[in-house]
């Protein structure tokens, strides 16, 4: 429930087209690009299931809609696809959009948007430090436990050459801080599950093929990821380092739990063209056990880490010990260049039957970066494990 004053609130749709016009601008013509204007308007139909009423019908109103009804379409705009609520020409305050109910103003310690549109180094450097400012001094905090649930299929973000590398260099320096924590706290302990990405196939499957679901895990993550994984079994003498394959993933986003104090929660947000970039960074304080209104999701964490994820049963999750993951290293090379030698195949059979080429080549294009990746991968083992090191 809103309850601060609702402020008067005209034509949202009018507003709404304007910005998303001025979103698919051309940064060189400055030309709108009505194909995405026409993707966006498709996206809002499905997003709030309105396929009959027209949009502007939808977001204006017949007659007199209320002014709360506009603020919670504008608020699940905000939301659902990062529409500023500022655009509108209402006098539309931070306390409209989270209230005094919502974790902004109540638990909530860092919120970062990661809606990144710099154009130059400098953006970029913004962007990292605002960033790092959001969850390093809680990562610092960390002295006793730190669980972190990770969501592998936004490996799909990035690509050799991708145009997400502050993201990357964002998480080296979390990863460092981390391993900084468990060098400096000999009795911290560390969980890191890594899911895979969301696959129906998996879902049919009875039993964990653990040596396939692994390199599965090694192929989709980043090399950040990948150098993260060698550094901190390489580190660990104490068995305080735990890391866990989920193979039916039970989120498609990232959290984590600091010293059950803070829980840090990291959205992606879906684009028209069907990838996915990083979107909002909360972290949020669930210590205070008097008054917690995230005291909920925080023991739906714990039950989850609990008793799905960390019972090392199969049949979610398995752990990952450290004899496996030498084993699925030197596999996974071997195994990311037979699958696109395959796919090769596939393709010059497309070509010579001219069906179903573009689909082929778009399937060689990902595993000839995956095979790529992984080469940079193997480097990165051999130099940490190595006798010399």
């Amino acid at each position: 429930m809103i309850d601060a004053n609702i402020p008067v609130i005209g034509e949202v749709y009018d507003h709404l087209l304007k910005y998303i016009k001025e979103q698919s601008k051309s940064d060189v013509s400055q030309e709108i690009n009505q194909q995405e204007v026409t993707s966006f308007k498709k996206s809002l139909r499905r997003y709030f299931s309105i396929p009959k009423r027209s949009l502007k019908e939808f977001f204006n109103g017949r007659g007199e809609m209320s002014n709360y009804s506009k603020l919670e379409k504008i608020r699940l705009l905000h939301f659902g696809f990062n529409v500023p609520y500022n655009i509108y020409e209402a006098d539309i305050k931070e306390e409209h959009i989270f209230t005094k109910y919502s974790p902004k103003l109540s638990s909530l310690k860092e919120f970062v948007p990661l809606n990144y549109a710099g154009k130059t180094k400098r953006d970029e450097q913004e962007f990292i430090k605002r960033y790092i400012g959001g969850v390093e001094k809680y990562i610092k905090s960390a002295t006793l436990n730190l669980t972190i649930y990770e969501y592998l299929g936004k490996g799909r973000m990035f690509g050799v050459g991708s145009a997400l590398t502050y993201y990357e260099e964002v998480h080296k320096e979390v990863f460092r801080q981390i391993e900084k924590q468990l060098t400096d706290n000999p009795k911290m302990e560390y969980t890191r599950f890594l899911a895979l990405p969301f696959s129906a196939t998996v879902l049919k499957e009875a039993t964990a093929n653990k040596e396939k679901y692994t390199i599965d895990a090694f192929q989709a993550c980043s090399i950040e990821v990948f150098k993260h994984i060698c550094r901190s079994y390489k580190l660990d003498n104490q068995n305080r380092v735990n890391f866990y394959i989920v193979w039916r993933p039970t989120r498609l986003y990232h959290y984590g739990i600091i010293d059950d104090t803070y829980i840090v929660s990291e959205y992606y947000r879906y684009r028209r063209r069907g990838d996915f970039v990083p979107d909002l960074l909360f972290v949020q304080d669930v210590s205070n056990e008097e008054y917690n209104p995230l005291g909920d999701l925080w023991r739906t964490y714990k039950d989850e880490i609990d008793n799905k994820l960390a019972k090392d049963n199969d049949e979610r999750s398995f752990k990952l010990s450290i004899d496996d993951f030498h084993n699925a290293v030197n596999k996974a090379e071997n195994r990311t260049n037979n699958t696109l030698k395959e796919l090769e195949k596939e393709l010059e059979t497309a070509k010579l039957e001219k069906d179903g080429v573009e689909k082929a080549e778009k399937e060689c294009g990902i595993w000839r970066a995956k095979k790529k990746m992984m080469k940079a991968k193997i480097k990165t083992y051999e130099q940490i494990f190595s006798p010399l090191t």
